[in-house]
C-alpha cells in the first residue's frame, strides 16, 4: 500500500501487503466453505449426535463458538449481557451478526484495529 506522499505503508504487522493477505483470506474462506458443507444436515444431526464422540465434540466446539461470541459482545459492550449457553447463541443470532458487522465495518475504515483486535479476543 502506498500512501499519498508516495512511501510504502504497512496494511498490518504481521502481513505488510494487502494483496496476500487477502489471498489468505480468500483461501480460509474456500477452506471454511468446504468444511461447512460436510456438516450433518438437521435431518441428519440427531442420529450423529446419538454417538457419544460425535456428541462430545459437538459440545467442545459449541463452548469455544460461545466463549468466541462472549469475547465479542464484550468488546463492544463491556457491561452488557453474556451469553450463558450455546442456546442463547442461536436466539440472539441476528445480534450477534450485526455485531461482526460492526466489528467488520470498524476494520475496514481503520486496519489496524485489527491487530488491536485480534489480541484482545485471543
Amino acid at each position: 500500500m502506498d500512501s499519498h506522499d508516495g512511501a510504502k505503508q504497512i496494511f498490518l504487522p504481521e502481513h505488510p501487503e494487502l494483496d496476500p493477505f487477502a489471498g489468505l483470506i480468500f483461501e480460509k474462506l474456500i477452506e471454511s466453505t468446504k468444511l461447512a458443507n460436510e456438516l450433518p444436515s438437521s435431518d441428519d444431526f440427531a442420529y450423529y449426535n446419538t454417538f457419544k464422540p460425535f456428541r462430545g465434540q459437538v459440545q467442545v466446539v459449541g463452548k469455544k463458538i460461545l466463549d468466541l461470541a462472549n469475547k465479542f459482545l464484550r468488546h463492544r459492550k463491556p457491561k452488557g449481557d453474556v451469553l450463558e449457553n450455546i442456546d442463547d447463541v442461536t436466539e440472539s443470532y441476528d445480534s450477534v451478526v450485526d455485531l461482526m458487522d460492526e466489528i467488520v465495518e470498524d476494520v475496514v475504515c481503520d486496519p489496524s484495529l485489527f491487530y488491536s483486535l485480534h489480541f484482545k479476543i485471543k
